[in-house]
């Protein structure tokens, strides 16, 4: 798999939006803001998962647990 967090070779900020909108809404959350997603897609998968889901950052082994639910939800959207 290749991921393109920071935008180099592709604008993923509008498939991780997507994703990060599945996740929070699998957990009964409101729509993410689109321009706290931008910002946090070239800090990883582990920033955006924290973000959408309200984590504390010290929450380590939780953010890895949705990070990898993350990375599988935008495996199934948007890696067409």
């Amino acid at each position: 798999f290749a991921f393109d967090l920071d935008g180099t070779l592709l604008d993923t900020a509008p498939d991780f939006y997507k994703s990060v909108n599945i996740l929070r809404q699998k957990y009964d959350l409101d729509t993410a803001d689109y321009d706290q997603v931008r910002t946090r897609v070239s800090q990883g998968a582990a920033s955006l998962a924290a973000y959408a889901l309200g984590l504390d950052k010290d929450a380590e082994e939780v953010i890895e647990f949705h990070r990898q639910e993350l990375l599988e939800i935008y495996e199934g959207c948007c890696m067409d």
